[in-house]
């Protein structure tokens, strides 16, 4: 088995383990709080676990943002970034 294959294989076990675990803790974690509470919590640790990477990139030199970076500024269609009809 090539060792490349043999990673393959590896991470494609450990997704399914961290699948498999979500639905073990989604379950007990409904037992002690409501669906909203549950999902705010989720929002709020995936939030934690990305905003590193996301601070990481930004503070390479040379990054800049892509013409499709709006954030909230109105959308990523051609029409909120021409403004209003004249």
């Amino acid at each position: 088995m090539h060792a490349r294959t043999l990673h393959a294989d590896v991470m494609l076990l450990a997704a399914s383990a961290i699948w498999g675990a979500g639905f073990v803790a989604q379950r007990l974690g409904m037992e002690h709080c409501g669906p909203s509470t549950f999902n705010a919590a989720r929002f709020a640790i995936g939030a934690l676990v990305v905003l590193p990477f996301a601070v990481l990139v930004r503070a390479r030199p040379g990054w800049q943002a892509s013409p499709c970076d709006d954030g909230l500024r109105g959308g990523h269609s051609p029409a909120a970034r021409q403004g209003p009809a004249s």
